[in-house]
């Protein structure tokens, strides 16, 4: 996503006019968790406190898409965990959650494995209330997740570095313009 790489990276200029000593500098900035995770992901490791996992059916049905913006953590907001909701069966608890969380809303359930749920819909016939839902994220707590190296910076560092000389060339000669004008 350009936006993360916008604003999580920064670029220190070279200074001076001897090509041999100038220097430039690029790389992340801060200490935020995004930031480290996209370290763990460029060369292995372990990724901490990520309680939510996507299920195929947050990514559009497919394990290799982005998770789609409607499904987005940051997205969702009413979320009703069925443990606390009234009820003496488990089922009860989820058909109690699911009422008060209502179409569109979600569901944590009380099933193992715990499952974070889209109601689609929620229909009555007399006594009988039918539920229509969908896995969207798979939930533990505290739970920590081994990522292979992806070494996608490594190859976007290797193709910007073909590049490279074109732009301190052109950063060079924009500075002696500058310095002439002055």
């Amino acid at each position: 996503n350009p936006n993360f790489f916008k604003a999580n990276s920064k670029v220190i200029m070279a200074k001076g006019f001897n090509v041999r000593t100038m220097q430039a500098m690029i790389g992340f900035v801060g200490n935020q968790q995004a930031v480290e995770d996209l370290e763990q992901q460029e060369h292995g490791g372990k990724i901490k406190g990520r309680a939510f996992i996507p299920l195929d059916v947050a990514r559009g049905g497919s394990n290799t898409r982005p998770v789609r913006p409607s499904n987005r953590l940051t997205r969702i907001k009413k979320v009703v965990n069925a443990r606390n909701a009234r009820g003496k069966t488990r089922q009860q608890k989820f058909v109690k959650a699911a009422m008060a969380a209502g179409a569109g809303g979600y569901v944590i359930g009380n099933f193992t494995p715990k499952i974070l749920w889209k109601i689609t819909g929620i229909t009555k016939r007399g006594d009988k209330t039918k539920i229509k839902k969908k896995p969207v994220y798979s939930y533990e707590k505290g739970r920590d997740v081994n990522v292979s190296a992806t070494n996608f910076m490594k190859k976007a560092t290797l193709k910007t570095a073909k590049k490279l000389e074109g732009f301190f060339i052109k950063q060079a000669k924009k500075q002696i313009e500058k310095a002439l004008l002055r």
